[in-house]
């Protein structure tokens, strides 16, 4: 038998070995399209996830055709579901609570703001005029504050 070193030692191993056994260990790697998981979400509709999706691309390539679509029929389908919540672009949403209950609804400036526009004259298309968001971000903001109370829209 040789010197007790021999046995205590582990086996050397090659260096491709090690280099391939640090590669296994790797976290995957996920290659993700975000074309295809948009047009998935949209064909799902999953309208909301397909045009976080599309505007995800469309920051890294701005030009991108498919992204593009995407966003922009999300945005109909979106706008349209948000108007037939609120029942038309031409009723005139009137604040629902008194102004002592408003902080308890903890509103964020954009809410604040659009809430600041109701006066029970402006139609919900004048409200989106003077906005300063995007038609979208309007429509939605006003379905949330219907939704909590703070508005409500005659038919």
């Amino acid at each position: 038998m040789g010197s007790g070193d021999e046995t205590t030692r582990p086996p050397s191993r090659p260096e491709g070995e090690a280099l391939d056994l640090v590669e296994r260990t790797r976290p995957g790697r996920v290659s993700v399209d975000l074309a295809t998981e948009a047009t998935d979400r949209l064909a799902l509709g999953d309208y909301g996830g397909a045009l976080r999706v599309a505007e995800l691309l469309l920051g890294m390539r701005p030009e991108h055709a498919e992204a593009l679509q995407v966003a922009r029929e999300c945005r109909e389908k979106l706008e349209q579901m948000a108007v037939s919540r609120l029942g038309s672009l031409r009723a005139v949403p009137e604040v629902a609570v008194h102004g002592a209950e408003l902080r308890w609804l903890g509103l964020d400036h954009r809410s604040g703001f659009l809430l600041s526009r109701v006066d029970g004259r402006n139609t919900i298309e004048e409200i989106i005029d003077v906005s300063g968001m995007t038609r979208l971000e309007t429509l939605r903001t006003l379905v949330e504050l219907l939704e909590a109370g703070a508005i409500r829209v005659g038919r």
